[in-house]
């Protein structure tokens, strides 16, 4: 669905990951309000269903993206009323150094969203553009039966 555009190996895999960045609990770093991959060429990699069922929870996810290897997975900000759910993702950005890589990091966040009335809700996903910094809200709509 389109939105309406609204202005153990693993573990030392990670640890190698996160080698070149110099916390990785909080004291440097700083939470960023994330790029939504795809944002920026109306294609958001958001997913939303077009229907959904009173009083019964569906999942709401979105793809954020970085240039950075010194990125965490942040958390989700959620605002709700009956009628809609405002959800805003941050990723965390540790202190960049000389170590930390690169290359494109992404990170898939979820919520699960319940609408208890039927008739028309909508999903707001609020996000910046990896083109042009622009903040930008997604609005979908979701039809509750």
């Amino acid at each position: 669905m389109k939105p309406a555009r609204f202005a153990a190996v693993a573990a030392i895999a990670l640890m190698g990951a996160l080698a070149g960045c110099t916390s990785t609990t909080g004291n440097d770093e700083t939470f960023m309000l994330a790029y939504i991959e795809g944002i920026d060429v109306g294609n958001a990699n958001v997913v939303v269903p077009e229907t959904a069922v009173a009083g019964e929870p569906f999942q709401v996810e979105m793809t954020t993206i970085w240039n950075n290897g010194c990125m965490r997975k942040g958390k989700l900000e959620v605002s709700t009323d009956p009628e809609w759910v405002f959800i805003t993702p941050y990723d965390i950005l540790g202190e960049v150094t000389a170590g930390c890589s690169g290359g494109v990091t992404k990170f898939v966040h979820t919520s699960m969203v319940t609408f208890n009335s039927p008739g028309t809700a909508h999903v707001y996903i609020q996000g910046r553009s990896p083109d042009n910094e622009e903040v930008l809200t997604l609005d979908y709509e979701v039809v509750v039966q």
